[in-house]
């Protein structure tokens, strides 16, 4: 008799370590998978910033090439003098 309740205890442990051991290696997919996704995010966003910087540097570009124009044109008209910054 206590030779089969310990057959069975075996049986038994055999069986959760082996869940627990299915349920770790889930949890550790479900981790590895979540990582995969935040470095993919920030790659995402990095490369968003990148596109937003290539954008503010063309503005900046624009608005410095308008305001020697209306630099320029105030100048040439006579009305305003120096107004180079």
């Amino acid at each position: 008799m206590q030779i089969e309740q310990s057959f069975v205890f075996a049986r038994r442990t055999v069986f959760y370590v082996r869940l627990n051991s299915k349920q770790n290696k889930e949890t550790i997919d479900e981790i590895q998978d979540a990582a995969k996704k935040q470095q993919e995010d920030a790659e995402t966003i990095k490369k968003i910033g990148e596109q937003i910087a290539d954008k503010l540097v063309d503005a900046n570009e624009s608005m410095e090439a308008l305001s020697e124009k209306v630099i320029s044109t105030a100048e040439s008209s006579g009305r305003f003098h120096n107004l180079s910054l």
